[in-house]
């Protein structure tokens, strides 16, 4: 058989986003505003213990029905993502809420295997409040499961955003003891989960939202989001998906990272056919921007713009 290749789209694939944050901030309005974006299709919501999709009662989304158990919920996450899009050239979104109630009951289910083993039940045996241990063999078919609906949602041609708690507790030291005054900031959820997302987005005080870490290279870390619809520009115009946009990331003061204006000009000059686009572009920048500057203002990149087609149309 002989081997197929092609050339790299250029295209960022749909992705599967984690939003997080303490509890009420505004994770599930956030994301659920998301739905409301005419360039999405149709949306799908899984509320696991929550509630709140079914509250807002928006006519952006539909509710899928399920009996809170791992088998009907991967069953109907599958079936989820197999409904065809409503516009070819809109896609489907996911949204489910809420991740950290799916792993506490994949830990419940570890838990209940680990004390009807032999061993647990000849502790209990003994002791009935015994805490019973739980073995490696276990903590890995959790692993499983939770793998399992990850590379499901992964897999599937559309968006995916997973909303989880997250919380905030004392700080331990090497020896396991607590460090005073100290916290950590933790994710409810299995502890791989953060790095297989795409993007992590966290919703702040006043319900603010920052991206916090993204697969895609050349963006200034955190970047706050705009308040109002902050999924669908993180999507759209950050991580460009689906070809939408331009990948020029824009803050709420309508400034540029650093990051992603370089990436611009770059591309800028390529599309003009500059000779070396590279050398122009740090030559431009090193005498119009400002050493150590993080942002780029629409002023300063008026000025770049324009320089840079007067150099390249000279």
């Amino acid at each position: 058989m002989s081997l197929q290749t092609r050339k790299p789209t250029g295209i960022a694939a749909w992705p599967l986003i984690l939003v997080e944050g303490l509890d009420k901030v505004g994770k599930t309005t956030a994301t659920l505003n998301l739905a409301a974006d005419e360039r999405i299709g149709r949306s799908f919501v899984f509320d696991l213990g929550e509630g709140a999709a079914d509250e807002y009662a928006l006519p952006d989304y539909e509710m899928v029905d399920h009996d809170g158990t791992y088998t009907d919920i991967m069953a109907k996450l599958t079936a989820a993502t197999l409904e065809p899009r409503a516009d070819p050239d809109k896609p489907n979104l996911i949204v489910f809420d809420n991740g950290s109630e799916l792993w506490d009951s994949i830990k419940v289910w570890t838990e209940m295997r680990a004390r009807r083993s032999k061993k647990g039940k000849e502790t209990l045996r003994l002791d009935p409040d015994a805490e019973v241990d739980i073995p490696m063999n276990l903590w890995t078919d959790a692993a499983d499961r939770w793998g399992k609906f990850v590379r499901l949602l992964k897999m599937w041609d559309g968006i995916a955003v997973v909303i989880c708690r997250a919380k905030e507790v004392t700080k331990v030291d090497s020896q396991g003891r607590p460090v005073s005054g100290q916290t950590d900031y933790r994710i409810e959820a299995q502890k791989s989960f953060v790095g297989a997302v795409n993007a992590q987005v966290r919703i702040g005080p006043q319900h603010r939202a920052s991206l916090v870490a993204a697969w895609k290279q050349g963006l200034d870390l955190p970047l706050q989001l705009p308040a109002e619809a902050p999924l669908a520009h993180l999507v759209f115009d950050i991580l460009g998906a689906g070809g939408f946009g331009s990948s020029t990331v824009v803050n709420a003061q309508n400034a540029r990272t650093k990051g992603s204006a370089k990436n611009e000009l770059l591309d800028l000059l390529r599309n003009l056919g500059a000779a070396d686009p590279m050398a122009t572009a740090t030559e431009l920048w090193g005498s119009l921007v400002p050493k150590g500057a993080t942002e780029v203002t629409d002023d300063q990149w008026a000025q770049l713009e324009g320089a840079a087609r007067e150099l390249v149309e000279a």
